[in-house]
């Protein structure tokens, strides 16, 4: 979103959001990233979805992993993985 200051410059009006991982909340994040929007957001939280994968120890994965976004309102929305083996 777009703004303007003091003598008509243009700004961009940037919005923290929380990147809470785990279930319920288990791991929440205390720092945050300012972004433009609840889009940027929401690319940032499946993004790292990724990365928390493969930094995960194979027998610590779980059947479902998450990443609740929020701002200071509260949530906004939940990106889950969910993962599906065959048993060999």
């Amino acid at each position: 979103m777009m703004g303007t200051g003091w003598r008509g410059a243009a700004y961009l009006i940037m919005t923290r959001y929380y990147f809470d991982t785990g279930d319920q909340a288990a791991a929440p994040d205390e720092d945050g990233l300012d972004l433009e929007d609840s889009e940027a957001a929401l690319r940032a939280a499946l993004a790292a979805l990724p990365d928390m994968l493969r930094d995960r120890d194979v027998a610590s994965v779980r059947e479902e992993l998450a990443i609740t976004v929020r701002d200071e309102a509260g949530p906004l929305f939940l990106t889950t993985v969910k993962l599906l083996a065959r048993d060999r």
